[in-house]
C-alpha cells in the first residue's frame, strides 16, 4: 500500500501563511490542496499550532487614545480591565469549544485517513485483480485459440484415420487377391518342380554314365601317357648319346683340320725351299 507524503511543521507553516497572504480560507483541506497530498493528521496538527501562534502573536494590543487619557484615565483602564476578563473568558471558552472541534475534526481525519488507507488498499487489490483477469482473459483467449486448433487437428486425424481404414479395407483385399495369385503361382511352381526332379534323376543316370565313361577314357589315357613317357625317355636317352657322339666327332672333326692345317703349312715351306 503506498505511504502519504510527509510534510513539516515549518513546510505547513509556510503554506499556511502563503493561503493568509493570499487572502485564501487556512483550512485542512485548502493546505493539503496547495501541498500537493500528505496526511490529514499531520496537516490539522500543523494547522493547529500555526492557529495558536497567530492567535498569540497575532493579538490586537488595546491602547488608550492620547485625547481621553488624562480625563477618562481611570475610568478607562477600568473598562480595559473589564473587557480583557470577558475577552479572557470568552477566549478561553471559544479556545475550548475549538479544540473540542479539534478533536473531533481529527477523530473524523483519521477516519477519513483509514478509509482512504484501505480505498488506497482496494485501488491496490483492484489494481491487481485488473491484472490477473487481463492475465485469465489472454490465457482464455490463448487456450480457444488452442482449443480451436486442437479441434482442427482432431478433425483432420479423423479424417486421416477414415483414409487409413478405407486404405487398409482395400489393402486386405489386394492381400487376398495376392494370396490366391500366390497360391496358384506355388501350385504352378510345385508342378515344375515334379517335373524338374524328374528331368534331374534322368540327367544324374546320364551323368553317371558319362562319368564312368570319362573314367574309362581317363585310364587309358593314363596307359597311353605311361607309354609315351617311355618313348620319350628312350628318345631322350638315344638323343643324348647322339649329342654325346656328334661332340667327340667334332673334336676329331676340329683334330683332323688342324692336322690338315699343319701339313699343308708344311708342303708351301717345303715348296719354298726349292
Amino acid at each position: 500500500m503506498a505511504r502519504k507524503a510527509f510534510f513539516t511543521r515549518d513546510q505547513i507553516f509556510e503554506a499556511a501563511d502563503t493561503l493568509l497572504a493570499a487572502g485564501d480560507d487556512v483550512t485542512a483541506r485548502a493546505l493539503r490542496g496547495f501541498l500537493g497530498g500528505g496526511s490529514f493528521s499531520s496537516i490539522m496538527k500543523g494547522l493547529s499550532d500555526w492557529k495558536a501562534e497567530r492567535i498569540v502573536t497575532g493579538q490586537a494590543k488595546v491602547e488608550i487614545p492620547p485625547v481621553v487619557a488624562n480625563v477618562f484615565d481611570n475610568a478607562w483602564k477600568a473598562a480595559i480591565a473589564h473587557a480583557s476578563e470577558e475577552l479572557a473568558a470568552e477566549r478561553e471558552q471559544a479556545a475550548k469549544q475549538v479544540n473540542d472541534a479539534e478533536m473531533r475534526l481529527l477523530e473524523t481525519v483519521s477516519a477519513i485517513e483509514d478509509l482512504e488507507n484501505i480505498n488506497s488498499e482496494l485501488q491496490e487489490n483492484l489494481s491487481e485483480a485488473t491484472k490477473k483477469l487481463v492475465d485469465v482473459e489472454s490465457k482464455v483467449f490463448t487456450l480457444s485459440n488452442e482449443k480451436a486448433a486442437l479441434t482442427a487437428v482432431h478433425n483432420e486425424v479423423k479424417e486421416q484415420l477414415s483414409h487409413s481404414q478405407r486404405n487398409l479395407q482395400n489393402l486386405q483385399f489386394s492381400s487376398e487377391q495376392v494370396q490366391r495369385l500366390h497360391t496358384e503361382e506355388m501350385n504352378k511352381l510345385k508342378m515344375e518342380v515334379v517335373k524338374l526332379e524328374t528331368s534331374l534323376d534322368s540327367t544324374k543316370e546320364e551323368a553317371i554314365k558319362s562319368l564312368e565313361r570319362f573314367i574309362h577314357t581317363t585310364e587309358e589315357s593314363k596307359e597311353a601317357a605311361l607309354k609315351f613317357e617311355a618313348r620319350l625317355e628312350a628318345a631322350s636317352q638315344e638323343r643324348d648319346h647322339a649329342i654325346k657322339l656328334a661332340s667327340e666327332l667334332t673334336g676329331r672333326l676340329e683334330a683332323i683340320e688342324q692336322h690338315n692345317k699343319e701339313l699343308l703349312a708344311k708342303l708351301q715351306q717345303s715348296e719354298n725351299s726349292q
